[in-house]
Formats: C-alpha cells, sequence, structure tokens
C-alpha cells in the first residue's frame, strides 16, 4: 500500500488541476497511513488503518467527481452486489449477512480502481 501511494502521488498531483490538488495529496497520504497500519482487526493499527481508509476513499471518490464524474456510476455495480449478495448469505440477521458479504472490502476496491481506471482513460501514467 506504501508503494501504490508513493507511486501515485506525482503523478495525481501533476495532472490535478490547483484548485482540487489537496484531494489527490491528502488521499495518498492516507493509503501511506494504511500500509503502515494494515492490521485492521486488531490492536493499535485498527483504528489508525480504519480513519486513514475513510479519509483516503473519500478523498479518492472528490478526486473521482471532480474529473470524471460519470465514473461514479460504477457504485451501482456495488449496489446491486451487495443486493444480491445478502440474498445468498441471509442468516435472518441483517448485520451478520451485510458484514459476510465484505462490502467494505469491494467498496475499497471499486474506489481505488476508479482513480486508476481516470489515470489510465486519460492518459496521465
Amino acid at each position: 500500500m506504501v508503494a501504490t501511494a508513493l507511486l501515485l502521488m506525482p503523478v495525481l498531483l501533476s495532472a490535478t488541476p490547483e484548485s482540487y490538488q489537496f484531494t489527490s495529496f491528502l488521499m495518498c497520504g492516507a493509503l501511506l497511513f494504511v500500509g503502515a497500519a494494515p492490521n485492521f482487526k486488531a490492536g493499535m493499527d485498527r483504528p489508525v488503518h480504519i480513519a486513514a481508509t475513510t479519509i483516503a476513499a473519500l478523498n479518492s471518490q472528490i478526486w473521482v467527481a471532480l474529473t470524471c464524474p460519470w465514473l461514479l456510476l460504477v457504485w451501482i455495480a456495488w449496489i446491486l452486489y451487495v443486493g444480491v449478495r445478502l440474498k445468498q448469505v441471509w442468516m435472518g440477521d441483517l448485520w451478520y449477512s451485510f458484514v459476510l458479504c465484505k462490502p467494505l472490502f469491494w467498496a475499497e476496491v471499486i474506489a481505488f480502481g476508479m482513480v486508476y481506471a481516470e489515470v489510465m482513460v486519460n492518459g496521465l501514467l
């Protein structure tokens, strides 16, 4: 995760207009913290990982929204996935079934996949 952030930051900072360049910095900076605190299940790493992931994901989506808003439609696929998966793993408890779907993992994959898709589509790499 650290290498991802370090390699992505210069590309995003050079390609992003100065008016919202801070979103690129916050996204990559938070990714550095995610890489420094990889244990999201227990210990001191948990709150750092959760906070940094939240900051990185929100800033990535703000950056995507300002750069290529139509790309946010990919979230429809996530909503459909969660709905279908909930139906498959339904155990009678909404929260437990929701956690079994691993929605946060797939949200992270989609959030940063959109950033890379935008970078590749616009030839920023």
